[in-house]
């Protein structure tokens, strides 16, 4: 087997400290440090806090547009070409929404927002890790690069509320735009798609994957036949499901917190856990995903969510314990991020990676939009949280099902025929199976 040199480490894994830093400075603002803005929207709108979390929703909506244009576009132009457009919109969205004056108007922004977002972070980054990296060392990869989200959420949540307490909400928008901008040179430099365009080899790639390299050759199934498959259904319903579960946490936390009497300044303390859980998690999670497989790390975040949402039921009781369900919801928050770009490709293969996997990452978008509006609503109609955590905890047991569901249905998955050549030296087209 050829060895990747130490120069070629080296620019595989500064790539993945560049998907490090998009995660924790866009997509956190993006995903995990909205739920900050609640209450200063709600007082601000004069409205409900189911009013103020659709509009996470509309943007999560959009997103799922956003990733059928992009995971389609990245298989014809390179990230670079694209990705530092989208930075620009998005820095925009939040400038712009500086001088919002209504809810209308807020969830039109939302909606712009999410969907060019959607083809700043997971999606991209998942083409990164899937190109760069072979299955002996993906995990640990996208473990790292996804645990910017939760170094991004510990920074920045304290900064963001004290910068919302000292100058307004409006101004905390325009911080996230500001973090957007930076990023853009460091995408245009570093962003390489492949390890061939600098000449290099994926890293920790096996002998049968650098066999098809040298052959030029895409193992797997077609995103056509794919989506004809049991193991792509369930597996777009167990990430809807985690997802769901996880962006519950992060739309509600702040409220519950502070409707079981604890201060503000308390629970922003106690939703840094859930940060330091996402750290651990990610880089736990992928390194478990190495070694002992996707599947066992996905169970693992069904368990995390579980545990979160029976806490949720204790501290009602006991608020000294709400750290107890900061930390699971962030280590099980891990794997929302670890388990598409890992999953479509133990499922798949390389074939059409980038469609599979966005259509894994707009499951996870429902999940994460429908399932918390949900929840919220159920807030709103019965003036408790209780109702909705016991739902939550349904959807963390069905969710483990379906896992278990993908991997049973995926020992019958067999890949594509790969194309042979004729005497004639014509290469004829696959037949799917």
């Amino acid at each position: 087997m050829v060895q990747p040199s130490a120069k070629n480490k080296l620019y595989g894994w500064l790539v993945i400290f560049v998907c490090f830093l998009i995660m924790a400075l866009q997509f956190a603002p993006t995903a995990t440090l909205p739920g900050l803005f609640v209450t200063s929207l709600t007082q601000e709108f004069d409205t409900t806090r189911t009013a103020v979390n659709f509009s996470l929703t509309i943007g999560v909506l959009a997103a799922l547009f956003g990733m059928m244009v992009f995971s389609r576009a990245y298989t014809r132009f390179k990230l670079r070409q694209i990705m530092p457009f989208l930075l620009i919109i998005c820095a925009g969205t939040y400038f712009i929404t500086y001088f919002v004056t209504n809810i209308i108007q807020f969830y039109v922004v939302s909606a712009v927002r999410g969907f060019f977002a959607a083809g700043l972070n997971s999606l991209p980054i998942s083409i990164i890790v899937n190109n760069w990296f072979g299955a002996g060392s993906r995990g640990k990869a996208v473990g790292i690069a996804m645990a910017g989200s939760g170094v991004g959420s510990m920074i920045f949540s304290p900064v963001t509320g004290l910068v919302i307490d000292t100058f307004g909400w409006r101004w905390g928008y325009m911080l996230f735009g500001a973090m957007c901008i930076v990023l853009l040179p460091l995408i245009l430099i570093f962003f390489v798609q492949t390890p061939e365009e600098k000449g290099y080899i994926k890293i920790g790639q096996s002998e049968q994957e650098q066999l098809a390299a040298a052959a030029h050759q895409e193992t797997g199934i077609s995103a056509a036949r794919a989506v004809r498959t049991a193991a792509f259904w369930f597996a777009i319903l167990s990430l809807l499901l985690l997802s769901g579960a996880s962006q519950t946490w992060n739309n509600n936390a702040a409220s519950y917190l502070g409707d079981i009497g604890i201060s503000p300044v308390a629970a922003a303390s106690i939703l840094s856990f859930t940060s330091l859980g996402i750290i651990v998690g990610k880089l736990g999670l992928g390194a478990i995903s190495d070694k002992f497989g996707i599947k066992t790390s996905m169970l693992m975040g069904s368990a995390f969510y579980l545990g979160t949402y029976i806490f949720c039921i204790v501290i009602s009781r006991v608020p000294a314990l709400a750290p107890a369900p900061a930390i699971l919801a962030g280590l099980g928050m891990s794997i929302c991020t670890i388990a598409p770009t890992i999953l479509a490709g133990a499922l798949f293969g390389n074939k059409d990676y980038a469609i599979i996997i966005g259509y894994f990452q707009m499951g996870s978008s429902l999940g994460s939009s429908l399932i918390p509006l949900a929840m919220t609503l159920v807030y709103d109609l019965t003036g408790s949280f209780m109702t909705a955590w016991y739902i939550a905890i349904g959807i963390s047991l069905l969710s483990a099902v379906a896992i278990l569901v993908v991997f049973a249905k995926s020992k019958h998955l067999t890949d594509d025929p790969l194309p042979t050549t004729t005497s004639a030296g014509a290469t004829p087209s696959p037949q799917g199976g």
